[in-house]
């Protein structure tokens, strides 16, 4: 995880590689799937998509395996985030859908999952050109947020922004990246 954080994207392969198969000698599947996160980030941050998506995939089934409701929601939702990335929307969406099931019936959201899932599908909605669905799925997102979280009330804004923005709806589009602005300047 330190050198993920500190950019050493080749050392966090390397040790995290290392890291699995200590882990799987060990049957700890919690710290493997840290360490399928940490991986799959460094892959992304380098623009390999298809290998982080590959790492999620691969800590999912460790998450299935061990019925870890956090973990098969943060890789179901991470995933769909990757598809964002890679561009491919439909999969993205595919996903992103998923987890948004997933979260509803999770026990507790203490962990922000809804979040998560909303924003991954309704990102993948905005950039597939589908932004009345992206829409909905972000303003999903506020009522959800609302009085919560403000610091991810200022990504979702933002988001909001854009996908108006892409719309040509400038002016209501400044209206929400204002909204960001102001709760990003508070904290």
């Amino acid at each position: 995880a330190r050198c993920n954080d500190y950019g050493k994207l080749d050392s966090t392969i390397v040790y995290g590689e290392i890291a699995i198969e200590k882990f799987k000698a060990i049957s700890n599947y919690n710290s493997m799937c840290y360490v399928y996160n940490n991986l799959s980030k460094a892959y992304n941050k380098q623009g390999k998509y298809d290998k982080a998506i590959n790492i999620l995939i691969s800590g999912l089934k460790i998450a299935e395996k061990t019925n870890n409701e956090v973990w098969i929601n943060h890789f179901t939702a991470s995933i769909s985030i990757n598809y964002h990335d890679f561009e491919s929307y439909e999969k993205g969406v595919f996903y992103g859908l998923k987890a948004v099931e997933l979260a509803k019936k999770a026990k507790n959201d203490s962990d922000g999952k809804m979040k998560f899932a909303l924003n991954a599908l309704a990102i993948n909605y905005d950039d597939w050109n589908k932004p009345e669905k992206a829409l909905y799925y972000h303003y999903k997102n506020v009522k959800l947020t609302k009085g919560k979280d403000t610091l991810f009330l200022a990504s979702t804004y933002n988001n909001i922004g854009n996908t108006l923005l892409k719309q040509k709806k400038f002016g209501e589009a400044q209206k929400w990246f204002n909204r960001s602005l102001v709760i990003t300047n508070i904290n």
